[in-house]
């Protein structure tokens, strides 16, 4: 592994999740982990359909991701019952958004 990869990697944990920095400990399925929590990011993303699906954007490592995600696969976050809307892996980081259909 180059130095800049070996950088990359130890700057996920020591900065970008470090809870005293961006990261936050979150529960998912019952394991806590460390995330950063990007609702704004997702709000920017967001086609202004109306639609309330109680979304969330969230990034994790993939080391500490408790299960594998896949489109439309259940996931406890922080004890609410959610479903994975759409991940992205890229250098060692998902990229999750989460959807919790809400009845009016």
């Amino acid at each position: 592994m180059s130095a800049f990869k070996e950088q990359l990697a130890k700057d996920l944990t020591d900065v970008f999740l470090n809870v005293d920095e961006f990261g936050d400990e979150h529960t998912i399925n019952g394991v806590t982990v460390k995330v950063v929590v990007d609702n704004d990011e997702l709000q920017q993303r967001s086609d202004k359909s109306g639609i309330d699906l109680g979304e969330t954007l969230f990034f994790v490592r993939v080391g500490d991701m408790p299960v594998k995600p896949a489109v439309n696969k259940e996931l406890r976050f922080d004890g609410k019952i959610m479903f994975i809307r759409s991940f992205m892996e890229d250098d060692g980081l998902y990229e999750i958004t989460l959807a919790q259909n809400r009845s009016m």
